[in-house]
């Protein structure tokens, strides 16, 4: 059977993806690292990330599909974060990580993956076996893509590529193929810059090129289903979901002329600028309806306001609040009226001091009432 490599690479091409490589399923370069990382406590609350199945798996891919002969990782570009302008808003709005502008990338890339498997089986003139992953499984991506030749993982450990900078999402077919690899990216090419460790606002960015996920606004804002560290909260700025600092500092974002034109994106505006308070009022099924396909979901409806009530205590806007002791009195989250109660404490007007006293009243779950006392205190 001929090479197929350059094939794969023409389809995938066609169908949007900006690079592809080939790679084969072995460990991964920097499992140890991983296993650093897990030791550090890093992982925060994603227990999942640290069990047995978790570590082997990522140790070793034939776990996943024992026929697999090759991994193709690809390169899919997303928004640059870059492009965000405030100014253009004249009410408070929340920032948002450039990829949530868009579609959900599971569901765009799977469709994408879908044509693609047609293309490899006509090519090989079988069915075949084999694994998708798009940021869902138990995988090392960014080893897989370094070893296919897509880039190299830089200090704000995103995998990072010459021709496009970092504003692409990763994924990978498992498969029981034998094509021919490609190279790796040699060395890395960050050189002594260390913008993206210095513009961090919680320094999560450590020096061997780990991130704690304790201290990351990306985590804190959407895996992190509980409060917020009150010690952090003034970190997150008006970020609601996610957090693109660290790449939008990187030389080889912003001196790149981005190679992703992005007319095959459909940009939400109403989800990369949300307006605060508007959101802060969102039902349940107002909350769905929004953000039906959206990557916004992650964070959960009473996550997602619970960083907005976060993000209007850091405006210390008084125009917020009359919604935010609006939230006090008819939300049913305690997570979303307790951060709601730390927003008016930042604010801190008379107003806002007697609203807390008045709930300090009636207010019955107990975090929700430390939340209030911390509030007064301030």
């Amino acid at each position: 059977m001929k090479d197929i490599n350059s094939d794969i690479k023409a389809e995938a091409s066609r169908l949007g993806f900006l690079f592809s490589g080939i790679t084969l399923p072995l460990q991964p370069l920097h499992y140890s690292h991983y296993l650093k990382w897990l030791r550090f406590g890093f992982n925060a609350s994603m227990g999942y990330m640290a069990t047995e199945r978790a570590t082997s798996y990522r140790n070793n891919p034939l776990l996943i599909l024992p026929q697999c002969k090759t991994i193709i990782s690809f390169a899919y570009p997303y928004p640059s974060a870059l492009a965000f302008d405030s100014s253009t808003n004249t009410t408070a709005v929340g920032r948002v990580a450039s990829y949530a502008w868009i579609e959900d990338y599971h569901i765009t890339i799977h469709k994408l993956f879908s044509q693609l498997i047609t293309v490899i089986e006509r090519l090989v003139g079988r069915s075949i076996q084999y694994r998708i992953y798009t940021d869902t499984g138990a995988l090392l991506e960014r080893d897989y893509a370094l070893s296919a030749g897509l880039g190299w993982i830089g200090r704000n450990t995103c995998l990072i590529t010459k021709q496009s900078g970092s504003f692409v999402f990763l994924s990978e077919i498992l498969l029981d193929v034998e094509i021919q690899p490609d190279n790796p990216i040699s060395g890395s090419y960050c050189g002594n810059c260390r913008r993206c460790i210095e513009i961090c606002p919680t320094q999560c960015l450590t020096q061997d090129f780990l991130i704690d996920a304790n201290r990351c606004l990306s985590y804190l804002t959407i895996e992190n289903k509980g409060p917020v560290p009150r010690e952090v909260r003034p970190s997150l700025s008006n970020w609601i979901f996610g957090c693109d600092l660290c790449q939008i500092v990187c030389p080889w974002n912003i001196h790149i002329i981005p190679n992703n034109p992005l007319e095959n994106h459909k940009i939400r505006v109403d989800w990369m600028y949300p307006t605060l308070i508007t959101d802060l009022l969102l039902t349940q099924q107002g909350f769905k309806t929004k953000f039906m396909n959206s990557a916004i979901q992650r964070a959960t409806r009473k996550g997602y306001l619970r960083n907005i009530a976060i993000a209007l205590g850091n405006m210390q806007d008084s125009s917020s609040i009359k919604y935010l002791d609006q939230v006090l009195s008819e939300e049913p989250e305690p997570l979303v009226r307790s951060h709601s109660a730390w927003a008016l404490g930042k604010i801190a007007t008379k107003s806002a001091r007697l609203i807390l006293i008045r709930h300090l009243l009636s207010e019955t779950h107990p975090n929700v009432q430390d939340e209030i006392k911390a509030a007064l205190d301030n």
